[in-house]
Formats: structure tokens, C-alpha cells, sequence
């Protein structure tokens, strides 16, 4: 059954995956070589816009809104192991494939996973709202305590 969006923050499931960005962040600050450390400025407005806005929106409704919708339309991508559907996996390979065009290849292989969290809530609640929320958040993070 397919979620109503106001009960979003009431989700424990949505809640966790709000908690994890921080612990994320934490672990990759603390394992990433910041040479002198992290930058003591705030980014620039259009590098925050991009980053934390324009990318999540795009890619969200390109990948989540338009390819794993696709793929769901069919028994095989609405098959699921463990929640996950089969359109998700794909729609998730896709996006961490489309990330190797501007990262290096081990930070857009971690995206997979990120999709995979992102994926599943479009699915919850079919629509794209909830996994472009989690995907900006961590992207917020990513830029503050990651960069």
C-alpha cells in the first residue's frame, strides 16, 4: 500500500534515512585527507544552488520520475527481493554509472547505494517528493562536512 505523503515524517523508515546522512558524513570527514581540513567558508551561492537544488531535482525526476516509473510498469522491474524492487536496482546502476561522467569512479559507485534509499521511497509513497528530499539533505551534507 502505497504511503500518503503527510505521514512522511512520521515514517520511521524516512526518519532513519534522514539520521544516516550525518553518520555518513562523519565517518567519510573523518576517513577523508583533508590536507589542512575542510574549507572554514560557506560554499559559493551557485555551488550550494547546483548542488543541494538543481542536480537533486533533475536527477531525481530523470532517474526516480522517469526510469524506474518505467521499469515498474512491468512484472519483471516490480519484482523485489527485500523490498528492493528490480527497477530500482537498474534505475540505481544507471545512476551511479551517469556519476562516473563527473566523479571519480570510486565516489560514483558509492552513489549507488544512496539511489537504492532514494528508490525506495519514490516507491513507498509513489512519487518522486520523498527521495528528493533525502537526496538534497545528503547532498547538503556531502558539500559541508565531505568537500
Amino acid at each position: 500500500m502505497k504511503r500518503p505523503l503527510w505521514s512522511l515524517l512520521r515514517d520511521w523508515q524516512f526518519n532513519l534515512a534522514l539520521c544516516a546522512g550525518p553518520l555518513v558524513w562523519a565517518v567519510l570527514a573523518f576517513v577523508i585527507d583533508h590536507g589542512d581540513g575542510p574549507a572554514a567558508s560557506w560554499p559559493a551561492p551557485l555551488l550550494l544552488f547546483q548542488v543541494v537544488l538543481l542536480y537533486p531535482v533533475l536527477e531525481e525526476f530523470a532517474f526516480r520520475g522517469t526510469v524506474q516509473s518505467f521499469l515498474l510498469n512491468y512484472s519483471a522491474g516490480a519484482a523485489n527481493r527485500f523490498g528492493i524492487t528490480i527497477a530500482n536496482v537498474v534505475t540505481s546502476v544507471l545512476f551511479a554509472a551517469a556519476h562516473l561522467l563527473y566523479q571519480p569512479a570510486l565516489w560514483a559507485l558509492a552513489t549507488f547505494f544512496p539511489s537504492l534509499i532514494f528508490g525506495y521511497f519514490r516507491e513507498r509513497y509513489d512519487q518522486v517528493l520523498p527521495g528528493l528530499l533525502l537526496h538534497s539533505w545528503y547532498n547538503l551534507g556531502f558539500l559541508f562536512f565531505v568537500m
